[in-house]
């Protein structure tokens, strides 16, 4: 199917009804579902605002709070070994694990440095892109978590998703225009292999296991939205 078509930009009526203090456009259609945003996104309703702020946060700092939480579970972990590694027992120090610990504790925050600096995580990008889109079976004042869930994953098996929707809307610090749409999407693609990687191995860690069973989960469900990105 021809990716233009699957994204075009068509008139449609939703079922909605209410009147609201903003106008709803047509953005564009993908599976045959016609999506919708407002026209002024300093204009929305304060429900779905209050949760398109709360993923742009996350996307502006490249990070989600559990990644962020998992990052001080393990950074407790590495200093507690460093704290007792220090310690003299029987008159020596353990060097060679005090190195290890410390190889451990560099390679945690250089994760964390190239992520930030490097990184354009897709999985968070479709999340605000969840807010952002609506359809015309959604409540534009509100947003439905279970719904939404859904809707991303949909939104996650089409690779050009992002090549089609106004991606200012999503990164204002960051000019696709710059650079061509293969380039781009490799871009993407290397930054969620990636992530690939990493959340695999933050899910193998005895600090993950320390995490609540929501952080857990919405670790994993990060993970599974990245695989359905990469297939």
């Amino acid at each position: 199917m021809n990716l233009l078509s699957i994204f075009k930009r068509k008139e449609s009526t939703p079922k909605w009804t209410k009147k609201a203090n903003y106008t709803i456009v047509p953005a564009f259609m993908l599976d045959g579902v016609q999506y919708f945003e407002v026209s002024d996104i300093f204009n929305v309703a304060i429900q779905r605002a209050q949760v398109a702020v709360a993923y742009y946060e996350e996307l502006e700092m490249r990070v989600s709070k559990e990644y962020l939480k998992h990052h001080a579970e393990e950074s407790d972990t590495i200093n507690k070994q460093l704290a007792e590694l220090c310690e003299v027992k029987d008159g020596r120090l353990k060097l060679l694990e005090f190195a290890k610990a410390v190889e451990k504790r560099v390679f945690l925050d250089k994760q964390l440095k190239d992520r930030i600096n490097y990184i354009l995580p897709v999985e968070l990008m479709y999340k605000l892109s969840s807010v952002l889109f609506f359809d015309e079976n959604e409540n534009p004042e509100t947003y439905d978590f279970e719904y939404n869930a859904k809707k991303i994953e949909t939104f996650a098996k089409h690779p050009d998703f992002f090549l089609h929707v106004p991606l200012t809307l999503l990164v204002p610090y960051f000019d696709a225009s710059r650079i061509d749409s293969a380039e781009f999407t490799t871009y993407l693609k290397v930054s969620a292999e990636m992530t690939d990687t990493e959340l695999e191995r933050i899910s193998k860690l005895d600090s993950f296991q320390r995490l609540t069973e929501v952080e857990k989960t919405s670790l994993k469900q990060q993970h599974e939205l990245i695989k359905i990105f990469l297939k």
